[in-house]
């Protein structure tokens, strides 16, 4: 568990979820924007960024998560060290039957190992517990057999 979240506090955080039309609901294929192919192109690159790139403090040891990190300055705002921004994670799980896409963002970190903000270092450990939670709360099925952190996410 990331050190300075308890799950009570990632629960507190969380936003209201997004209600979609009864379209988006039913599963009904409005327009495919890009192809099949492509799609699980960028699936399996997301997919890589989180075994070995910069989301490797997402990895979950009961779902499968696909993501990318992020970083943003904010412009007009005079840097000390590079640390006034943003640093965060894109993504979803479970990989092969997506159902939950979360964002999180970090906002001028400075606790870290080179005192240079990361997504991969800050965000990334908070996404892990939220999809963690979340997907435990939907009911949805763990894919991996880490029964002990399902157990002690119950």
């Amino acid at each position: 568990m990331h050190p300075v979240l308890s799950i009570e506090r990632v629960q507190k955080k969380l936003l209201k979820p997004i209600e979609f039309s009864s379209s988006a609901t039913t599963g009904e294929k409005i327009k495919q924007v890009i192809s099949p192919e492509t799609s699980n192109q960028v699936k399996s690159i997301l997919v890589g960024v989180v075994n070995k790139g910069t989301c490797r403090n997402a990895q979950s040891t009961i779902y499968s998560p696909a993501g990318k990190t992020s970083s943003a300055y904010w412009p007009g705002v005079p840097r000390h060290d590079n640390l006034v921004g943003q640093r965060g994670i894109a993504g979803f799980a479970p990989v092969q039957n997506p159902r939950l896409v979360v964002y999180v963002g970090v906002i001028d970190q400075t606790n870290s190992r080179d005192r240079n903000p990361h997504g991969g270092e800050h965000a990334a450990p908070i996404f892990k517990e939220v999809i963690d939670l979340l997907l435990q709360q939907m009911k949805v099925v763990p894919e991996k057999s880490d029964k002990s952190s399902v157990a002690q996410m119950e």
